[in-house]
This record gives structure tokens, sequence and C-alpha cells, in this order.
């Protein structure tokens, strides 16, 4: 089939293979045994997260913290004299460049 121009079904390609993205969740969800029940490699470190977030470990929470709330939107600072950038409104305007007929009758 031919690419017909206009058409986005498939603009970027193929997505990109990511192999250890996919080694490690199927590693991930392999089971094991955990006080006689069978779980997921993936809920045993998710409940040792959770364990050192209970503990008061700092770095824990913040981790529960990001997977469920989200990371907080950062601001955008230059140096500590300068306002932090703010985007207020991006504007595209087209301007017709003027014809030759009208250079002729500004130079008269």
């Amino acid at each position: 089939m031919v690419f017909q121009p206009g058409n986005r079904a498939n603009p970027g390609g193929r997505p990109k293979e990511k192999k250890f993205t996919e080694a490690l969740r199927i590693a991930l969800n392999d089971e094991v045994d955990k006080d006689g029940q069978k779980v997921t490699k993936l809920r045993v470190i998710a409940d040792r997260l959770i364990a050192e977030a209970m503990a008061g470990e700092g770095w824990a929470i913040q981790q529960v913290a990001d997977r469920i709330e989200g990371k907080p939107p950062q601001a955008i600072v230059g140096d500590d004299d300068e306002a932090p950038i703010r985007l207020e409104k991006i504007v595209r305007e087209i301007v017709r460049a003027p014809s030759k007929n009208e250079d002729e009758d500004e130079q008269v």
C-alpha cells in the first residue's frame, strides 16, 4: 500500500521496541511464594515500598505520592533576580507581502 499525503494513520512508523522494559515487565509478573501465597514480584516490591513509607522513609513517601498524585508542576526559573518564565499566548500571524504595484504606488 502506498502512503497517501495527508494520511496520518501511522505518521511515526512502527513504534520503537523497548526490550529492557519488556524484559522487566515479564520478570515482574513472575510469581513467587510469599507467606504461603503466590504473588507477583511486582506486588512484593510494592509492599516493600509501602513498608518503607510507613516506617517514615522520606524517599519512599515521595515515591508513593508521585505515583498516586503525580509529580507537581515545576516552574521554569532563571537567575534569582529573574521572575519565572510565563507564556501567556503564542500567536501565529500571517501577513500578506505588498504586491509590486503597491510598491510602485508608494515611490511615486
